[in-house]
């Protein structure tokens, strides 16, 4: 996602976290200094959704989430093909992400 704006990438975090009630953690310029504190932590305390989408966000945002994608078997059906759609996203166009940023506010 290095192609990606700062403001798509700030946008797609934020809507990873919002599925799990974290979207506090992400402003529309980066993380907060308390995701960087989870991140750290290899998000301890959180649960599996939680830890995982914050995870995938940071590694959205600079590659330094290291999701581990055996986590996301584990997830529920929608997460999964939300994730799976977001993967695909990542590979196209700024179009792309937007249609996903769509589907993902729904």
């Amino acid at each position: 996602m290095t192609n990606a704006s700062v403001a798509h990438r700030a946008a797609v975090c934020r809507a990873l976290l919002e599925r799990v009630d974290m979207v506090g953690l992400w402003t529309e310029e980066g993380p907060t200094s308390a995701a960087r504190r989870l991140r750290d932590h290899d998000g301890e305390d959180l649960t599996d959704a939680q830890r995982f989408l914050l995870m995938l966000a940071w590694d959205v945002w600079n590659g330094t989430g290291h999701a581990d994608m055996s986590e996301l078997l584990r997830l529920d059906v929608v997460t999964r093909r939300l994730v799976a759609a977001l993967l695909g996203a990542l590979a196209g166009t700024a179009r792309d992400l937007d249609a996903w940023l769509e589907r993902a506010r729904r």
